[in-house]
């Protein structure tokens, strides 16, 4: 069901380990979402960003964002920033108000 995200450098063990931890409501809003999760992660990818991992265990709730939405909150800040921040302390996020 989610599947697709083992291109963002996913392994299965990863998939399973996020089926089993994330809730049902976020695995069916990964699944029905699945077009905006992967314009988001693309977006992120272009950035740089390799960690999706934690990103998505962490903040699965970014991929539900809106990409304009997101942009404009990542454009405040230098993107190299963003990205160190993504790939070393996701929790960190919420101090840029994302």
């Amino acid at each position: 069901m989610i599947d697709y995200l083992k291109k963002y450098n996913l392994t299965d063990d990863d998939i399973n380990l996020l089926n089993s931890q994330l809730s049902e409501d976020l695995k069916n809003s990964l699944f029905v979402m699945k077009e905006n999760a992967e314009a988001i992660l693309d977006y992120l990818k272009e950035l740089g960003v390799t960690n999706f991992k934690d990103l998505l265990f962490e903040r699965t709730d970014i991929c539900f964002f809106d990409l304009n939405y997101l942009k404009e909150k990542i454009e405040k800040y230098d993107k190299k920033l963003i990205k160190f921040v993504i790939d070393n302390s996701i929790g960190d996020l919420l101090d840029f108000d994302i």
